[in-house]
């Protein structure tokens, strides 16, 4: 499987939304963030109370370009302090 990496600058004029059933629970216009990461962790403080499947939608409007994603969260998960690796094993990341 081909990675696709997409790059955000500062400065990138940003639309992120995670939505559920085509109904909108969290959105971001910006153009300051550094990462998609950043971005992740914004939309998921909006959305806090979510737990479920979700689909994340980030489209940079500078660059042109959009991704489109399933992302699941969960309100409840508490950091392990070592996973151990396992193929085809999932993983929850929790948002504290």
């Amino acid at each position: 499987m081909k990675t696709i990496t997409r790059k955000i600058e500062t400065g990138d004029q940003i639309l992120a939304m995670l939505t559920v059933r085509g109904t909108v629970i969290a959105q971001l216009s910006r153009n300051n963030f550094a990462s998609v990461s950043e971005i992740i962790m914004e939309l998921r403080e909006i959305a806090q109370k979510y737990s479920g499947l979700t689909q994340l939608f980030i489209r940079n409007f500078t660059e042109g370009w959009c991704v489109n994603s399933p992302l699941f969260l969960t309100a409840n998960a508490k950091p392990k302090d070592k996973i151990p690796p396992h193929e085809g094993r999932q993983y929850v990341i929790a948002w504290n």
